[in-house]
């Protein structure tokens, strides 16, 4: 996508997240060496995954073909001082917007989206962990590992997650007239999908390799591109 000139988003104005969808994984146990490795022996893994067998690349595959990710913790880095800190009860923030929780990183439907947030034409940082629990070892179906921007949907069945799902999981209000603190008409909030402005930003589905802009108070001269890895 290229460069959006700022006369497409100023009636809408001011923070811009790029969401996109690709697919990826999270950090996994060291495989075995030798042929096909044991049964998992995961520390917290579900009675009904125990029996799950390791894979080359690390995964764990279930008897009946599930796959699923079981690293020692979901995120580790640090962002350092962002503007918008996750919430402490992130987990439990993304149970109460309708999205999965598990003890395992599902990778049946898996996908990514990188997210860029801007304010005043500057942009900020989208942190590590938003809907990831590591002392009580639960992940969100949709969350972020690293401080890249990419937005990770991985969950054990086909799910349509959202932009508002997301806010909520981060902890963050998101209308059509706030991003958290900064309300219109001091600062305006504008979303777009894929440089077009969107009337509900709540409503705005994470799809694979689609990008979400979201535009809050002075925007950039130009709102760059921000494809995630594998789009």
């Amino acid at each position: 996508m290229s460069g959006i000139p700022v006369r497409a988003v100023r009636p809408f104005a001011v923070a811009v997240l790029a969401f996109v969808a690709v697919a990826c994984g999270s950090g996994s146990p060291t495989p075995t060496t030798s042929g096909q490795a044991p049964p998992s022996t995961v520390a917290g893994l579900p009675p009904e995954l125990v029996d799950a067998v390791q894979q080359p690349d690390g995964t764990y595959e279930t008897a009946d073909g599930r796959v699923f990710a079981a690293p020692d913790e979901f995120s580790s880095r640090d962002c350092g001082d962002v503007r918008w800190p996750v919430a402490d009860d992130t987990a439990d923030l993304a149970i109460e917007a309708g999205v999965p929780v598990d003890s395992v990183e599902w990778l049946t439907h898996h996908v990514h989206a990188s997210l860029s947030v801007f304010v005043d034409g500057a942009r900020e940082v989208v942190p590590t962990g938003i809907g990831i629990d590591n002392d009580g070892h639960r992940i969100a179906g949709m969350h972020t590992h690293d401080c890249s921007g990419t937005v990770h949907i991985e969950v054990e069945e086909d799910a349509e997650l959202t932009l508002g799902q997301f806010a909520d999981t981060w902890g963050l209000r998101l209308d059509g007239e706030c991003f958290d603190d900064l309300c219109a008409p001091d600062s305006p909030v504008a979303v777009l999908l894929d440089g077009q402005p969107v009337a509900d930003p709540r409503e705005v589905v994470i799809a694979d390799c689609g990008e979400i802009t979201v535009v809050i108070g002075d925007p950039p001269a130009a709102i760059p591109p921000a494809p995630a890895e594998g789009c």
